[in-house]
């Protein structure tokens, strides 16, 4: 297993919230990420735990994935902007991920 930090941000910086995800494999579509990290917040939600850039309830992972597709958000995975839902990345400890809110 492989541990993945995500942080969530503002547009300014100011960080939100940081979640580890353990990622079974080396690499990880950007969907896929954002489908795992929104379970990830949903169970911190249910759990009343936290705060997270979607501030979801169950059921919630069509809101997250149209915000992605209409920049409600942006999602830099290594200081890179990725845009395509369909795009790989290679996941290692060192791996940085950023949820960034517009």
């Amino acid at each position: 297993m492989t541990p993945l930090m995500i942080h969530d941000e503002t547009a300014s910086g100011t960080l939100l919230n940081q979640v580890c995800l353990l990622l079974e494999s080396k690499y990880i579509t950007v969907e896929e990420l954002l489908r795992r990290r929104i379970e990830q917040e949903v169970e911190s939600f249910s759990s009343d735990t936290g705060e997270g850039v979607f501030q979801l309830q169950p059921a919630g992972s069509h809101a997250a994935l149209r915000s992605f597709r209409e920049r409600g958000f942006v999602i830099f995975v290594n200081n890179r902007r990725v845009d395509d839902l369909a795009q790989e990345v290679e996941v290692s400890p060192n791996t940085s991920v950023r949820f960034v809110q517009c």
